[in-house]
């Protein structure tokens, strides 16, 4: 496994996914899949659903920032630590691993 920055990334990464609820899994898997596959032409319809004035905005909420933080993570990680993330996380959470190969990540 990789030492340093990298690896502290990681175990954060994996603290976080353990106290996700199952929509927030869910979400992580889907920001997976647009990381490494791209925005399909659903995804880009469905944000623009999104697009309308909220009210009572109260910023980001902890799930949304420890994503943001995960996508510049990954964009900093080489395909092999990408790769080995990936196959650690899959193996250390079967049901999530059997939904990204489905999803073609793994």
């Amino acid at each position: 496994m990789f030492g340093g920055k990298v690896r502290t990334e990681q175990l954060c990464l994996v603290s976080w996914f353990q106290n996700w609820n199952d929509d927030q899994k869910v979400k992580f898997l889907n920001s997976l899949v647009e990381q490494i596959h791209g925005v399909t032409d659903q995804d880009l319809l469905l944000s623009m659903d999104n697009l309308g004035l909220v009210t009572n905005y109260d910023g980001p909420d902890m799930f949304s920032c420890q994503m943001k933080m995960f996508s510049n993570w990954w964009r900093g990680w080489d395909i092999n630590i990408r790769t080995n993330f990936l196959s650690e996380l899959g193996r250390q959470n079967t049901e999530f691993g059997h939904q990204m190969k489905l999803r073609g990540l793994l």
